[in-house]
């Protein structure tokens, strides 16, 4: 895609109050670094949309995300940044970044979601992987856009952020929602019958969620189902994922007993 057209993709997704579109893509490291001036004038879901005042969503691409949006948003009837999930406008009830690492010390409160790194990495990034075939160097891979060292770097990030914070792992959102939803409600400060509300329909709300979703080109091969391990088993070999948690075991034994441990296939 040349600059030209690049520029105009992207005039076009901000008109629409989408976001950036071509975040989530992977992009050869000259034109990202483009993207990158491109965004930084007003703000993106790479490193945030500058609204200190409201909690920051911290997460990871591929982290279900947008499930949790569509869940702030239903609640709180308030949009978050990035492309529409259920409301427009600007007036954000949180801002969101996936390097949020470098950012999460602007903000008061911070909300972190966390979900196995094998899952969201290798969705993330498949060619790469199938390009290396090797889980050290995939994972201190540089030369992508939105490299995976930003993973554990947001969960350091948030280890050492002192403020107000939430812990939500994706797999207790999807699997058991009741009740990381209530504790997200009651950390933000949203109306405790308009939470009761969502969850007594949630089924109503994930087939709607996945209809957003898939309304923006977006394909969900699990369809909000409790398959965690759908695409480290289309990808991996049994010792390829038992290598994900040795190297985080060993490279980052402190965060990983705190915050990973649950993803290891031996403890």
């Amino acid at each position: 895609m040349r600059d030209s057209r690049l520029l105009r993709y992207y005039a076009h997704q901000r008109a629409q109050d989408n976001g950036p579109l071509i975040a989530t893509v992977n992009l050869p490291v000259n034109l990202s670094r483009y993207v990158s001036r491109l965004q930084s004038k007003t703000g993106s879901e790479i490193d945030g949309y500058r609204r200190y005042e409201v909690p920051l969503l911290a997460s990871y691409s591929r982290s279900g995300t947008n499930w949790l949006r569509y869940t702030i948003e239903w609640i709180s009837g308030q949009p978050t940044p990035g492309q529409v999930r259920l409301m427009y406008g600007s007036d954000y009830v949180v801002d969101r970044a996936h390097h949020a690492s470098v950012v999460m010390d602007r903000y008061s409160k911070v909300i972190l979601v966390v979900r196995d790194y094998r899952e969201c990495l290798i969705r993330h990034h498949t060619a790469l992987w199938r390009d290396t075939l090797d889980v050290a160097s995939f994972l201190e891979a540089t030369d992508v856009y939105q490299p995976p060292s930003w993973y554990i770097e947001n969960i350091a990030a948030f280890d050492a952020f002192d403020g107000p914070k939430l812990l939500v792992y994706y797999e207790d959102l999807v699997g058991e929602p009741e009740k990381p939803i209530r504790e997200l409600s009651q950390f933000i400060g949203f109306d405790r019958g308009r939470t009761e509300e969502f969850i007594t329909t949630l089924e109503e709300r994930k087939a709607a969620s996945l209809v957003a979703y898939q309304r923006r080109d977006h394909t969900s091969e699990t369809n909000g189902s409790a398959d965690f391990g759908h695409h480290a088993k289309k990808n991996l070999s049994s010792v390829q994922a038992a290598e994900f948690d040795e190297y985080y075991r060993i490279s980052y034994p402190e965060l990983f007993a705190l915050y990973l441990e649950r993803y290891a296939l031996t403890k």
